[in-house]
């Protein structure tokens, strides 16, 4: 059952996520070559710094959306329909959140 759940999780997130992985991927190998190149002045300089820009950008465009989504994901899951079985227990809201957070599985 942990198994099918991370699945269902794992491709939840991967849409929003591995696009953006890809693309800085791509950013990075293009940036890769280009640092190489003896560019002193010209169009191609600004072209060298627009690609290091849009690193950047997207660099924190990952952090912000997987940290953005992982909260999303997470009320979903317990404060949505989908989490509904978690208000069956006899404990307060306040509790689920905060307990659910520090979950150990113990072997």
């Amino acid at each position: 059952m942990l198994a099918k759940l991370i699945k269902h999780e794992l491709k939840a997130t991967s849409r929003l996520l591995v696009p953006l992985y890809i693309a800085l991927f791509l950013i990075s190998l293009v940036n890769r070559f280009v640092f190489h190149l003896d560019i002193k002045e010209g169009i191609l300089m600004f072209f060298i710094g627009f690609l290091i820009v849009a690193q950047a950008i997207l660099v924190l465009a990952i952090l912000v959306s997987t940290v953005l989504l992982m909260i999303i994901r997470f009320y979903k899951n317990l404060l949505s329909d989908e989490g509904y079985l978690m208000f069956t227990l006899p404990v307060n809201t306040h509790q689920l959140i905060t307990e659910t957070s520090h979950i150990k599985i113990a072997l």
